[in-house]
């Protein structure tokens, strides 16, 4: 949660800062005694924007991932505690278990970390293939720079990214009309209240083989927002501890 908070906040005042600085020229290095030439790495102010604008959305992204990938090995050390069995266990064994746990959430790859998991979890999580579908995505920002290849692609040569989001909506005859920010609700009759719904929906963004991934700053805050969704399933679903066991010793 705290990744997705900081990422989104972090990308708005970077993206921001670009919008309204000279990148016509990099700033000199100050204060050191010898001026080293490592060479120009874009020849205008828009290349350095698309530069500097790709390097920090994926370092955002990478750091929400890593969130989500560092919560779902934090619930797989929880699973292996909760199925410990009756009755008491010597310390050395326990610290022997939960270290071990900790490798095997730590070694295993991102889809088998989903799979052990879910088949411990009270149900099965509501977002597994987009949870993936963020694995994919960040493979390819952080191997190829954000450009999509054939490795990141599906057989019709498509990278996609499917997101949750919360869409807000007005009904207008038989139609949902959706609210943004700016929009004024007509209702397209005569009525002086209107009831406004809101509903958890997919998005999916598509990118094909040689596309470069990014995002703006509004919908990368949305990709975070996405992920907080990811957690609440999550915690939601992770078994809780009754009176009983505690009391028999299961979960202390």
């Amino acid at each position: 949660m705290k990744a997705a908070r900081d990422a989104s906040e972090i990308v708005r005042f970077a993206l921001n800062s670009l919008a309204n600085s000279d990148l016509s020229i990099a700033p000199p290095v100050m204060g050191h005694p010898i001026a080293y030439d490592m060479g120009s790495s874009a020849n205008n102010a828009d290349e350095r924007r698309t530069l500097y604008t790709n390097w920090i959305l994926s370092q955002a992204f990478s750091e929400v991932v890593r969130g989500i990938r560092d919560s779902l090995e934090e619930a797989y050390f929880f699973l292996q505690l909760a199925k410990i069995h009756d009755g008491p266990i010597k310390s050395d064994a326990f610290n022997a278990l939960m270290s071990e746990s900790r490798k095997e959430a730590q070694r295993a790859k991102f889809p088998d970390l989903i799979a052990s998991v879910n088949k411990e979890l009270t149900a099965a999580l509501a977002f597994t293939t987009e949870f993936q579908s963020l694995q994919k995505v960040r493979n390819c920002l952080e191997h190829r720079g954000g450009i999509v290849g054939t490795q990141d692609a599906d057989a019709d040569g498509v990278l996609t990214l499917s997101l949750p989001r919360i869409r807000v909506f007005y009904i207008r005859g038989t139609e949902e009309v959706e609210l943004v920010p700016g929009s004024t609700v007509d209702p397209g009759d005569d009525r002086d209240n209107v009831e406004i719904y809101s509903q958890r929906v997919t998005r999916t963004r598509s990118y094909r083989v040689g596309e470069r991934v990014t995002f703006t700053a509004d919908e990368f805050h949305e990709i975070s927002f996405a992920c907080t969704l990811f957690l609440g399933d999550l915690v939601a679903k992770l078994p809780q501890a009754t009176p009983g066991d505690v009391k028999r010793g299961k979960l202390t």
